[in-house]
């Protein structure tokens, strides 16, 4: 159920990490990180904790990736991890 609230968030545009233990974060390319998110976190955000280990392996299956366009980089796609919600980084759009 996690894998598909971050799946959610993610689809939003929002990335959630776990910098500090304890606390999630959320983020967005640009503007503002959207209400329905912040509330989709906080009545999540002890199962998202849980989620979130500081070791998440599965970055380096592109099956786990979320790949959404990236704002202001055209020609870029900024890739999400299904599993964990953490950044994985950007790469430039094979298809362009």
């Amino acid at each position: 159920m996690t894998a598909a609230v971050v799946a959610e968030l993610s689809a939003m545009g929002v990335a959630v990490v776990c910098s500090t233990p304890g606390k999630i974060r959320l983020t967005v390319d640009a503007g503002e990180v959207p209400a329905e998110a912040v509330a989709i976190a906080r009545d999540h955000k002890p199962a998202l904790l849980a989620h979130l280990r500081p070791n998440c392996r599965p970055h380096n299956n592109p099956a786990n990736y979320i790949d959404t366009p990236a704002p202001g980089r055209p020609g870029w796609i900024r890739t999400t991890c299904r599993v964990c919600g953490r950044f994985v980084g950007y790469r430039q759009n094979a298809g362009r």
